[in-house]
């Protein structure tokens, strides 16, 4: 158990610090709900998911990996089906349907963009709840809450 935590320590203090990334836009939401403590959006399983990624000031010299992962109230990070990445001058364009992100129960989700220099430090955050995935060193995490129905406008 010792050796165990000693790797994982070594792992998070030799990662590259995680590329400045910001969430741009989202598109394909059937509707967008007002409230406390942000605004949420409605996706159907029709919705074609369309969410624009941008670097904070001038893009890394090194493109950054990016990765989406889904996830239930609480429940752990699993990898995203069928998405489509596009990077063009240090941007990326995340597309993907609902139904097939999110499956054929409804409720609230949430999507996660992780941005990384080293691909296997996202990969190392599928099946990881979302605070161990949030702790791991070298990622940064863009969080967007949604609400999945079934049927709606």
């Amino acid at each position: 158990a010792l050796a165990a935590a000693l790797l994982v320590f070594l792992l998070q203090s030799s990662a590259p610090p995680a590329p400045a990334y910001r969430l741009g836009e989202i598109r394909g939401a059937a509707q967008t709900t007002r409230g406390e403590p942000s605004e949420q959006r409605v996706f159907l399983p029709r919705s074609r998911i369309t969410l624009t990624v941008l670097p904070e000031g001038e893009p890394p010299a090194a493109p950054p990996h990016l990765k989406l992962f889904v996830s239930t109230a609480g429940g752990p990070l699993r990898a995203g089906e069928r998405v489509k990445i596009q990077a063009k001058g240090g941007a990326f364009r995340v597309q993907a349907e609902a139904g097939t992100l999110f499956g054929a129960t409804a409720g609230p989700r949430r999507l996660w963009i992780g941005v990384a220099a080293d691909a296997e430090r996202l990969a190392q955050a599928a099946g990881r709840a979302p605070a161990d995935a949030r702790a791991l060193a070298g990622v940064r995490w863009i969080e967007i809450p949604v609400d999945y129905r079934l049927t709606g406008p």
